[in-house]
């Protein structure tokens, strides 16, 4: 909190003088205290929600004030209502605080979610989950796209859909698993290689910055968790993947997107070969995107533009604009009552009990609310967060109130469901995947992210045990082991 405080003063020191507005200054300092605080209070940066919390704060505020500041321009700029856009997020936030209060009791002897911490555990779920992963994401990719570029949901399709997960864990259980074999000397193998490399390229196929940038991010926090250290040619492997991503693959991604996206397995990797070729033979695409942003409408121009002269990387990470426009329109037409929230609820029923089930969260509808989608847009998902959210749905009292209850089932669902990092490849996993979701998701994702998704880590956690069981069944009697584990039994008597 010392060190917090010291940033926040020297943050509101550096914004007035740059010309922002004392009130605004002083919420964006009220928001990052109130941060910490409630990140102490969920156990710090090493458990689940703590570190989600702080993601949440990081991307929705912090980063975006501190780049205002080094770009001198005043934090309120480009924003319709930066005010009661900043008293929303303090009010979601302190609906969080709340949370977090209120659960902070509640405590788990034993995860639902072992840890596989040994050698011969972690093999078994590096092998499993590897393979769950390479199964479904060409599962999707060979069923889930037609030739129109349509993307088809439910049946087998939306089941392996579900599975997908199990490629992120299969990089963070590879990963340990290599940590863990030799004694933490070594972080990088041949099998998390792979993982890494065909969550990369499949992300490639696809477009997909997600894929692409989070086996470096899901290595990392794995490597942090089972104590690896770190030297100095890492950082400088960092700092360069950072040039690349931003100068290469960022900018990729956002073209190639519209050309590769919504088709088989075939018909993509074909795409994506044909847009690479014209990337380098003549710069076609970029011409392309050239183009359609000096031709793009006024709505988009403005979601894009918090900074001036600022890279799309950046924009990413400052939510606060996406925010702002929301707030703005819900201060203008309203609220949209339950209809975002039922809609969540309609999500968790499966499509074959439900064949009418929604394909898409609710950023669409929200997108639309805020005026930044075309009318016969039905596909674009815009990013809000569930604070932006529940403001939307029932103003003022939704903003505190629905923050509220959404983190205290947050909280008592994962905290159920897993430890604090050390030596916890789930936990490691969790983290990296809500780095993006959490802040991000409306209400409707966030209630999958509650009862669905927790029910498919349970299942494959399962899967994992009753397969070491049965490995260790099928193995020969080794009289080495009967004697090791009498000498570690004699070795643990007082």
């Amino acid at each position: 909190m010392d060190w917090t405080l010291g940033f926040a003063l020297v943050l509101l020191a550096l914004q007035v003088t740059s010309g922002t507005k004392l009130l605004f200054a002083e919420l964006v300092f009220i928001f990052t205290m109130l941060l910490a605080f409630t990140v102490n209070l969920l156990g710090g940066l090493n458990t689940v929600s703590g570190f989600c919390v702080a993601v949440f704060g990081l991307k929705t505020v912090v980063i975006s004030q501190v780049a205002k500041v080094c770009y001198w321009e005043p934090a309120q700029l480009e924003l319709s209502e930066p005010v009661t856009t900043l008293l929303v997020l303090v009010a979601g936030l302190g609906g969080i605080t709340l949370a977090a209060w209120v659960t902070r009791p509640f405590a788990v002897r034993q995860p639902l979610l072992p840890a596989f911490q040994d050698e011969e555990s972690l093999r078994v779920a590096a092998w499993l989950t590897s393979a769950l992963g390479l199964l479904s994401i060409v599962g999707m990719l060979a069923l889930g796209g037609a030739q129109d570029g349509v993307i088809h949901v439910g049946g087998i399709t939306g089941l392996l859909r579900q599975l997908s997960f199990t490629m992120k864990l299969a990089v963070v259980f590879t990963t340990a698993h290599t940590l863990v074999r030799s004694g933490g000397r070594r972080a990088v193998g041949w099998l998390n290689s792979t993982t890494m490399g065909m969550m990369f390229l499949f992300g490639l196929m696809t477009a997909s910055k997600q894929m692409m940038f989070e086996p470096v991010l899901l290595f990392a926090v794995t490597a942090v968790a089972f104590g690896f250290s770190f030297r100095w040619s890492h950082g400088v492997a960092v700092v360069a993947l950072g040039i690349i991503a931003q100068a290469v693959l960022f900018p990729f991604a956002q073209v190639a997107r519209n050309f590769v996206r919504g088709y088989g397995l075939v018909r993509s990797a074909e795409l994506t070969t044909e847009f690479i070729g014209a990337l380098i033979r003549s710069g076609e695409p970029l011409a392309r995107l050239r183009a359609a942003e000096e031709a793009g409408d006024s709505s988009e121009s403005e979601y894009q533009t918090y900074f001036h002269g600022a890279s799309g990387f950046l924009e990413r990470f400052s939510m606060i604009k996406a925010v702002d426009i929301l707030v703005t329109e819900t201060l203008r037409d309203g609220g949209s009552g339950w209809e975002t929230i039922s809609h969540g609820f309609r999500m968790l029923v499966p499509r074959f009990l439900n064949p009418s089930k929604p394909a898409i969260s609710t950023g669409n509808f929200l997108g639309h609310k805020a005026k930044m989608l075309g009318d016969n847009d039905q596909g674009t998902q815009v990013s809000f967060g569930f604070v932006a959210d529940s403001f939307s749905a029932f103003k003022w009292w939704g903003a505190v109130l629905l923050p509220c209850v959404l983190l205290t089932a947050f909280v008592l669902v994962y905290r159920t469901l897993t430890g604090p990092l050390e030596r916890n490849a789930w936990c490691a996993y969790l983290m990296c995947d809500f780095q993006h979701s959490f802040t991000e998701q409306p209400i409707a994702s966030m209630l999958i992210s509650l009862v669905l998704a927790p029910l498919g880590y349970v299942a494959v956690s399962r899967l994992i045990l009753v397969v070491h069981v049965w490995s260790r069944r099928q193995r020969p009697f080794d009289f080495g082991d009967l004697a090791e584990s009498k000498t570690r039994a004699l070795s643990e008597i007082p």
